[in-house]
């Protein structure tokens, strides 16, 4: 008996290896790896220049060096070598490690094992392979032949008049049977050396955090984050460790008196944010970018009871996004994050339209309709929908406010057939006849209307169990990698493992701008002047569907997509509210909300930061993490301060025990009678605040201490905020703990 398990463990490794490729397709071909090109380099050092900046070869590490001609700064891909002698604790000399010197990782499916490997620039290509160097108008292309492994990646350094942008095109890679799944980019153009005083990384985790590169042993620790958060194609059975996702593509580093800002300008849905920190070996921390060429799905294949082989499928195909980062150096006074933010704001602004908005949103209130939950006749199990808030309970809601003169910005979420339950695509497209149906929500939005109410109708047009309208589980679900249905899932709270009641699919790529025309005609007589898109804003994913096209691979046109359904209703004079947005949706919002206050607290991380609200403050209208629904509403208060967001509360007007078999978090202490003195207490004293900074912009953020932190407004107003358990003294006099004070230019004329 053992020798027969034992042979059949054996055939199952062989069938479901480490990793492997999916089922064959008709995508585009791979070019074929060119061994015979012999190696190039440019005569001189010098490659382009403008009147700000030079770019120039490293022959050393065959990347480039930008210089900065006024006063003399230099990045590159590798940190810049200052051939000053270092010690070790030994008072050895230190010799540079070839990471730092490397423009590129590369990891790839190795034919010979089957298995993921890895190799670097420094070792694979200049060493031991070929550098072959074409002049470009602004700068150079570079391609590097990884002759040992069979594959050529190449590189467009591009200078501009800001900085420089570096690009793949995936279309351009050389390969041979050794596949490559993904390539990162200048690993160590942001970097700080390690222990370097007033130096920092900026890392996007939620709403931003900082590193500092202090040493902490040989390896260093770790960070690795997909950009818009993980996709959501990929099988998973645990819960994510951390519940806050990268929404914005950019990262940073400070070094003294200058910084580095990158921003991935192009195939940012297929890319990772990495961070190496505090490794001796390397003697640098560092942030950076890696791409994801080839998509990916988990796998478990079940041998027999408690006997499981898990492994990663790759797809056949890379994506054929070209894939570009732009860095831009800061200097001066900008050399910090507070720089970064205002570049970025200016990027937004010019390549995505970012504009202004008069209107301001100090108190968000998120109404759930209902949820279908389990019931049972005579024994006999059953589902039906639990009306938690219908259209009539919601207008008692929002008319307590108003006569209290807290005029909030409404979501209504969950009101279609289904409640927030993931059944019925888009919920039907219609309202639930248990909440109101369409005249309840039609009265309900007349009154908003007249009151002056923005009120928002959520639908999910991501996630499905059932099909409406024309779209179906057999024809229209996404695949994922392995070309099995792309299945989504609520995580139990308590156990952290997937529940499967909740599965459901994913609506195919290519019927996702459908969808969301369709959701326009279907509602049409509903008089709504605002739509929530929750999931639309939050959940990217990949769809393997297509065999002849890889635009769909490693989440590729995920933002496209969703810009495309955005752009579709606010032409038709919609109002947009999106909920922990990713920055494609938050740039063509009316209201963001749930937007992210903190980070995903690794370890890793020393600080948090509001980059997220120091770009979207005083643009768009920005609101807290549900205060209600926070671990401590308090802290969540706080952060609202800091960020200069407005409030949000989630409420239901009725509950029931059933509820409680909710994986979600919706109706933990969210009843509103319960809820509303809160929302009155803290409304009442964040009005003065509120007023003072009104159509203000962050200007200026601080970390004054552990627990004390400052912002600065546009027109002079700064607020300091104690997160401790001591009193604090600022330039305004003393904060109490878990307080705040405000002062400045209008406080002082008052």
């Amino acid at each position: 008996m053992k020798k027969r398990f034992t042979a059949f463990l054996l055939c199952a490794f062989v069938l479901f290896g480490c990793t492997a490729c999916s089922d064959g397709g008709t995508g585009a071909e791979v070019k074929a790896f060119d061994r015979e090109t012999a190696s190039q380099k440019p005569d001189g050092e010098a490659v382009a220049q403008n009147s700000r900046f030079t770019l120039s070869f490293d022959n050393d590490t065959c990347g480039v060096i930008l210089t900065e001609n006024a006063t003399g700064n230099k990045w590159g891909t590798s940190p810049p070598d200052t051939g000053e002698i270092k010690l070790d604790e030994w008072g050895d000399p230190v010799t540079r490690h070839p990471q730092v010197d490397s423009v590129l990782f590369v990891e790839y499916v190795s034919a010979e094992t089957g298995n993921t490997d890895s190799v670097i620039s420094k070792t694979g290509a200049v060493k031991e392979g070929r550098i072959v160097c074409k002049n470009k108008e602004k700068g150079i292309r570079i391609e590097y032949y990884f002759d040992s492994t069979g594959f050529m990646i190449p590189v467009d350094y591009t200078l501009r008049d800001d900085g420089l942008l570096m690009t793949i095109n995936p279309a351009d890679i050389e390969e041979t049977e050794n596949v490559i799944t993904s390539v990162s980019l200048a690993p160590f153009f942001c970097a700080a050396e390690n222990d370097a005083e007033n130096s920092y990384l900026m890392v996007p985790s939620g709403s931003g955090t900082l590193i500092y590169p202090k040493s902490v042993s040989q390896q260093g620790t770790n960070y690795s984050a997909q950009v818009y958060g993980e996709d959501a194609s990929i099988e998973k059975w645990d819960m994510p460790s951390s519940e806050k996702s990268v929404r914005m593509p950019v990262y940073g580093a400070k070094t003294g008196d200058a910084a580095i800002f990158a921003v991935i300008e192009s195939g940012a849905e297929s890319a990772e944010i990495n961070v190496t920190s505090g490794s001796k070996a390397l003697g640098y921390s560092s942030v950076y970018t890696s791409f994801i060429l080839r998509g990916y799905t988990n796998n478990i294949a079940d041998l027999m009871p408690g006997e499981r082989v898990k492994n990663v499928i790759y797809s056949d195909y890379m994506i054929d996004t070209p894939l570009s980062v732009g860095f831009y150096p800061l200097t001066g006074d900008s050399a910090d994050y507070n720089g970064m933010a205002k570049l970025y704001k200016s990027y937004l602004e010019e390549q995505e339209g970012l504009q202004k908005s008069n209107e301001e949103s100090p108190l968000n209130i998120n109404i759930i309709g209902g949820a279908t939950v389990s019931k049972s006749f005579l024994g006999i199990p059953y589902k039906s929908l639990f009306a938690a808030t219908d259209t009539k309970e919601a207008q008692v809601i929002i008319e307590k406010l108003i006569g209290d003169g807290l005029t909030p910005s409404v979501r209504l979420t969950g009101f279609g057939t289904d409640g927030i339950s993931t059944d019925t695509l888009a919920g039907g497209f219609k309202i639930s006849s248990k909440l109101g149906g369409t005249k309840g929500v039609n009265t309900l939005l007349d009154y908003c209307k007249e009151n002056g109410v923005n009120a928002y109708l959520d639908y999910d047009i991501i996630r499905f169990k059932s099909g409406a309208s024309g779209f179906s589980t057999m024809f229209d679900s996404a695949l994922c990698a392995s070309r099995k249905i792309a299945y989504i899932y609520d995580f139990d709270i308590a156990t952290r493992g997937r529940d499967e009641d909740t599965r459901a699919r994913l609506l195919a790529r290519d019927k996702l701008v459908e969808c969301g025309d369709t959701l326009l005609k279907k509602t049409s007589s509903v008089n709504a002047e605002g739509y929530s898109f929750n999931t639309l804003s939050s959940i990217a994913y990949s769809d393997y569907s297509g065999r002849a096209s890889a635009s769909t691979y490693s989440k590729s046109g995920m933002a496209e997509d969703v810009k495309k359904i955005m752009t579709a209703f606010t032409d038709s004079d919609k109002k947009i509210a999106v909920s922990d947005a990713n920055i494609y949706a938050a740039v063509k919002a009316s209201l963001i909300t749930e937007t992210p206050t903190s980070s995903s607290a690794e370890n890793i991380f020393d600080t948090d930061i509001p980059f997220y609200q120091m770009v979207f403050r005083g643009i768009v209208p920005i609101a807290t993490e549900s205060v209600n629904l926070a671990a401590s509403a308090k802290n969540q208060v706080l952060k609202a301060v800091e960020g200069g967001c407005g409030l949000t509360y989630t409420v239901i007007a009725n509950y029931d025990k059933s509820l409680l078999d909710i994986r979600t978090k919706d109706f933990y202490n969210s009843l509103f009678d319960d809820v509303y003195p809160q929302i009155k207490a803290n409304a009442e004293e964040l009005k003065d605040y509120y007023e003072k900074i009104s159509g203000a912009e962050i200007v200026k953020h601080t970390v004054v201490s552990d627990s004390l932190r400052s912002t600065s407004f546009d027109n002079g107003i700064t607020v300091y905020v104690n997160f401790g358990d001591k009193t604090e003294q600022t330039p305004f006099g003393a904060v109490e703990p878990q307080g705040f004070v405000i002062g400045g230019v209008e406080s002082a004329q008052e």
